[in-house]
Formats: C-alpha cells, sequence, structure tokens
C-alpha cells in the first residue's frame, strides 16, 4: 500500500468532521469517525500544524473521539501524526495514536500522562514504558509510531520517535524502541487517531499531517505538503502550449490556475487541471503575454510562477530541411 495522508485541508473551521467531509482535497477519509457523548471533533484553524487547517478533539470521560483508518493486510507499518494538547490531560492517561486489531481493540498505543509522560501501551492495556521526558502543553511535536508483529504475539516490536515541530531529530527522553513485547502477533486492520481506548482521561487535542503505509518498516518523517511549480516548453509547438510541471511539489491532491494581466482568464484552457503534471494552451493572440501560473497543494501549500507566452511560428521545407519561418509569427 503506497503512503496515505489526511491534512483536514478540504473541510471548513468549526464544521463537525464525519467521513463524507474528510476525505478530498484533506486525502484519505478515515473509515470511521468517532464522537462519543460530550465530545467534539472539528476541523479548526487553531488546529493547523500546518496549511489552514487541522482536527481539533475535545474530548470526555469514559468514551473515545477519534478517527478509524484502514490498514490492511500485513503485521507491521509505520504511523505519524503532528499534534499538541491544547493542555495535559486530567485523569488516565489518554492514547492518541494506536495501532487495531479487526475488532477494533488495541495492539499498540502511544498515551498521554497528566503529568506529559508519553507511555506505550500494549494489547493487554498494560503500559511497557513510560518516558523520563514530558512534553509541554500548547506546543507541537512531530510524532512517528511504527511496529511489528510478524515475529509472534509476544515477540512484537516497537518504535516511537518525538521530534520537536519540523524537526527530524527525535528527542531522545520522549523516543524508544522496545522488543520482544505481547501486541497480540495479529495483522493490523486499523488505526486510531484521537482518543481511543475510552478511560477517564480527558484532554484537548490539535492533530495535523497524519499519515500511515501498512508494509513500511521506516518511519514516515515530515509529510507537511509543498507546492514547486515549474513550466518546460520543449519539445511543444505552437510555443503557446505549455507544460506545467509540479513534480517537485509534495502533496495528495494539486490544482493549477493561471491569470494573464492582459486576457485574464479568456480563451485559456488547462488540461487535466489537478494533476501534477498539466497541460495549459492559450490562444494564439496570447504571444508575448506574461502569464502567472500558481500550483496548490493539499489546498494550503502554494507557489506561483511566470511564463511569457511565445510566438507560434510556421516551419517551412526548403527541400532538404524545414526551418522555423522566423518572417511569419502567430
Amino acid at each position: 500500500m503506497s503512503l496515505q495522508k489526511n491534512n483536514a485541508e478540504g473541510g471548513t473551521s468549526g464544521t463537525t468532521v464525519t467521513t463524507a467531509n474528510s476525505g478530498g482535497i484533506s486525502g484519505t477519509a478515515p473509515a470511521t469517525v468517532n464522537i462519543g457523548a460530550g465530545c467534539t471533533q472539528t476541523f479548526d484553524s487553531a488546529a493547523a500544524a500546518d496549511g489552514s487547517l487541522g482536527y481539533k478533539f475535545v474530548t470526555a470521560s469514559g468514551v473515545d473521539c477519534n478517527q478509524i483508518y484502514n490498514f490492511p493486510g500485513t503485521k507491521q507499518g509505520p504511523e505519524r501524526i503532528t499534534f499538541r494538547v491544547v493542555s495535559l490531560p486530567t485523569g488516565n492517561p489518554v492514547r492518541i495514536a494506536a495501532f487495531l486489531n479487526s475488532s477494533l481493540s488495541n495492539y499498540c498505543a502511544v498515551a498521554v500522562t497528566s503529568a506529559g509522560n508519553l507511555q506505550i501501551i500494549n494489547n493487554a492495556g498494560t503500559a511497557v514504558w513510560t518516558s523520563s521526558g514530558t512534553i509541554t502543553a500548547n506546543t507541537w511535536y512531530e510524532l512517528d509510531l511504527k511496529m511489528d508483529n510478524s515475529a509472534g504475539s509476544s515477540a512484537g516490536t516497537c518504535d516511537l520517535q518525538v521530534c520537536a515541530k519540523s524537526s527530524t531529530t527525535p528527542i531522545a527522553n520522549l523516543s524508544t524502541s522496545l522488543t520482544g513485547q505481547t501486541f497480540g502477533g495479529g495483522q493490523i486492520t486499523y488505526l486510531a487517531i484521537g482518543k481511543s481506548g475510552g478511560g477517564t482521561g480527558v484532554v484537548t487535542l490539535h492533530i495535523d499531517n497524519i499519515a500511515w503505509q501498512d508494509g513500511s518498516t521506516s518511519f514516515i518523517g515530515l509529510v507537511a505538503s509543498g507546492a514547486n511549480a515549474g513550466v518546460d516548453t520543449t519539445g511543444n509547438e505552437p510555443l503557446t502550449v505549455v507544460t506545467l510541471d509540479g513534480s517537485a511539489s509534495s502533496g495528495g491532491s494539486f490544482a493549477w490556475a493561471f491569470t494573464s494581466a492582459t486576457n485574464g482568464t479568456t480563451g485559456a484552457t488547462i488540461t487535466n487541471p489537478n494533476a501534477q503534471i498539466a497541460s495549459f494552451v492559450a490562444p494564439a493572440n496570447w504571444s508575448g503575454t506574461d502569464v502567472t501560473f500558481t500550483l496548490t497543494v493539499d489546498g494550503s501549500a502554494t507557489d506561483t510562477v511566470v511564463h511569457s507566452i511565445l510566438p507560434a511560428l510556421e516551419w517551412r521545407w526548403d527541400g532538404s530541411v524545414w526551418h522555423p519561418d522566423t518572417t511569419k509569427k502567430y
């Protein structure tokens, strides 16, 4: 399975999250959205670690408030989030990212305690590791968790890497690598993002940049969207045809747009405007016109490039070779 992502950018701030409104520009939609009694789960501009939107989870005691994503077919893989707790939890530790079996029971989860420590929770609900360091409320962190059940029910492995926002350097006293763990030994079927496992713990979470990849043995790392717009006319004829190249961008959805100070958008078109590489075609009377192309990635990251439309040429045959006729331009 290829890398899957969700960054909330397709939502509207303040709107309740559903399976129907959390896909599209946001990325791969969750299979289930759970909002227990007394909880809320919304798109929120204040919950954006990158871009314009993130997910805000306001939790309550004894119930789940999370998103469940499909993670089919393997016993190993990573998941990652960018997260912060608005304030440290009250009550029991709150699980914020978890791998689940087909019955939605926990294999391996990361929890936050009321003191700000991180814990690894096994499939018996036992904390098998507690960090010596603590997280700070209202501070963003990059969290990568990967597990492997391949060696059997009592021989699982788990690796947790927690970094400062936008960093790939692990914070040593918040990160760990565990072997010989009781994680159940079965295939990972789902992952849970947000509060899972019930419990009395209560917290408000901001989560962004969700990603996962079943079967991989590597951390995912940073996945914030990046836009890099380029143009190319190599091999194009007429030269009013421009290749729009976003191949250096990173993200899950792409949208090209254009405008000309002289002609606006009249008469010109983009073929496949939602592809990473698209094609722009201008009328002949746009020759010599500067056109601004904008690439938007995942609904948030943008980049622009300005290109001057060159005149189309008529070609003539001199009996042995074709030549551009520079006396005839269109």
